[in-house]
């Protein structure tokens, strides 16, 4: 599938004529130059998708001490497990 860019007439100009000189064509030269720019950029676009990433789904959450208090004795000393968890587990 193909589709228009649309240049000024400067770029396309500068595009038709480093075509010519390098003997490929505008859509080659241009899909090749657009592969070196996006492979240039790559950290950042990298940096971009991690930082909407963790906009969309944060990987770190505050609590108060007392609710880390809590958490932290939940994992030390777990509570049974309730009949509907025991059922689940035990499937």
């Amino acid at each position: 599938m193909t589709s228009p860019i649309r240049v000024d007439q400067d770029t396309d100009d500068r595009i038709t004529h480093a075509a010519r000189l390098l003997g490929v064509t505008k859509k080659a030269l241009v899909a090749e130059a657009v592969q070196a720019y996006v492979a240039q950029k790559a950290p950042q676009l990298d940096e971009g998708l991690r930082h909407v990433a963790e906009l969309l789904a944060p990987t770190g959450i505050v609590v108060s001490s007392s609710t880390m208090r809590s958490v932290a004795n939940l994992i030390e000393q777990p509570p049974e497990p309730t009949p509907s968890l025991r059922e689940l587990r035990d499937a």
